[in-house]
């Protein structure tokens, strides 16, 4: 997988911006790569990862569904740089 749950990504091309982070990663019966990202207003998008570019910085999540490792998360915030 190109992304990973946790990375701060931003959609590239097309006629609209959309910045978020990545809630989830899958891979279609096909073999294609998808993620979910979801941006600051809770809004969810999949994408492939030809659209999707990495974001640098620092990354707070608050109320994550899935911490990276796997473990669920809880109603706390994490902060992971990137």
């Amino acid at each position: 997988m190109t992304f990973k749950v946790g990375d701060k990504v931003e959609k590239v091309g097309g006629d609209y911006t959309f910045v978020g982070v990545v809630v989830a990663a899958f891979t279609k019966l096909s073999g294609a790569e998808r993620y979910v990202v979801e941006d600051d207003r809770g809004v969810l998008h999949v994408y492939s990862a030809k659209t999707l570019k990495f974001q640098e910085g620092t990354l707070t999540v608050k109320d994550p569904y899935l911490l990276p490792g796997g473990a669920f998360g809880s109603a706390n915030t994490f902060a992971r740089n990137l």
